[in-house]
């Protein structure tokens, strides 16, 4: 009956001289008894009728990943979750009506309070902001997969869930190491220094506030702690905290590099400098510009101590790093170093021996896994 008197339906409820509240009151419940005949084949009796569902802009399915997707929907409706920067990069790029249009089409599907409503469209405004200033969302809890409908085949929900976070985990397993098992294990989730902060400590400065932090040793100069300073707060504790997500720390470890990490900062606002009775002077080689920021600020340390101080283990990752910087950008900062510090001539060859070891084994197989591998 719908479908022959069809919209003309709509004509017949504005001839009657009802009050503009009452015809859009009217209106609506017209489109609504259309859309649910039409959805449904009928309205009330055993079956409850549905909301109206909200379907997704066209076009906007693919531009966000099944890998990054859930992540965004934890964030958005659990209040839980880490998005990388590469998940962030997808949201953004996705655009803003993209990303209003799927959580107002998930909203339109759930059965969520006014008070949920509203929580849910401020961690949805949230998440773009996040995206847009950091360009990741970190966190301390592993997201977990999102409730899912059973897959066809005979799984039960709990299968099914187990079966989809698991797909999720090789691929995110491949993508960061390359491999999954084997004589290294993958590494967790890696924190992503924040951009425009790589290249603001030189790299003779920056392992010596590695070293003070994270081995609580290290003589600070005045142009070191200057340097520090002017990256600002937010830019050294990104470094330290992207440090310790690709570390292997204890619970007390963690809080005495945190603690250390406040020192160091508050030492250099004191007294301009940490150690000693003179400020070091400036190198007198510096670093190849455009080489900064090629290796991170939780790989160049490892290389640091590989080279300077016979220890440490280089990831795959941290290899690719080094090698795609190039070997002149890996000269130019083993010798910037060198021009600050006080080597023996016996010390400078020995660094210098490291200084090409490193680049070798990283060469010939990918990573570096044993500490003192120095012949």
């Amino acid at each position: 009956m719908v479908e022959k008197i069809g919209r003309f339906h709509c004509f017949y409820v504005k001839i009657r001289g009802f009050s503009t509240e009452e015809t859009e009151e009217i209106l609506e419940r017209n489109s609504e008894v259309w859309n649910l005949c039409k959805r449904s084949g009928h309205i009330g009796g055993t079956q409850a009728a549905p909301a109206t569902i909200i379907q997704p802009l066209k076009g906007c399915a693919g531009k966000v990943t099944s890998a990054c997707g859930p992540k965004i929907y934890e964030f958005v409706f659990d209040n839980s979750g880490i998005l990388s920067e590469k998940c962030c990069e997808q949201l953004l790029n996705a655009g803003r009506e993209c990303h209003d249009s799927d959580t107002n089409s998930i909203l339109s599907e759930g059965e969520f309070s006014k008070e949920e409503r509203e929580e849910i469209l401020a961690r949805h405004s949230v998440v773009w902001n996040l995206c847009k200033r950091s360009g990741h969302i970190g966190g301390t809890q592993p997201v977990p997969a999102p409730t899912v409908q059973p897959l066809a085949g005979g799984f039960s929900t709990e299968e099914t869930e187990e079966i989809l976070e698991r797909n999720s985990e090789v691929w995110n397993l491949c993508k960061r190491s390359g491999h999954i098992g084997g004589t290294q294990a993958a590494p967790a989730t890696i924190i992503q220094p924040l951009k425009g902060c790589a290249g603001k400590v030189t790299s003779a400065c920056g392992p010596k506030i590695y070293e003070f932090v994270f081995d609580n040793s290290g003589i600070l100069s005045e142009k070191c702690c200057e340097q520090l300073l002017n990256t600002g707060r937010e830019c050294h504790d990104s470094d330290t905290n992207s440090i310790l997500s690709e570390g292997e720390f204890s619970k007390e470890e963690r809080e005495e590099v945190l603690a250390r990490h406040s020192e160091v900062w508050n030492l250099c606002k004191r007294s301009g400098h940490i150690g000693g009775t003179q400020p070091v002077p400036a190198p007198t080689v510096q670093p190849l510009t455009g080489c900064a920021g090629n290796v991170t600020s939780a790989c160049g340390p490892k290389v640091y101590a590989f080279v300077f101080d016979k220890s440490g283990v280089l990831s795959e990752k941290c290899c690719e790093l080094l090698l795609n910087a190039g070997r002149q950008c890996q000269d130019s900062e083993t010798n910037s170093i060198l021009s600050e510090g006080e080597f023996s001539a016996e010390e400078k060859k020995e660094i210098m021996k490291r200084h090409n070891q490193v680049w070798n084994l990283c060469k010939k197989n990918g990573h570096i896994e044993k500490e003192n591998t120095v012949f």
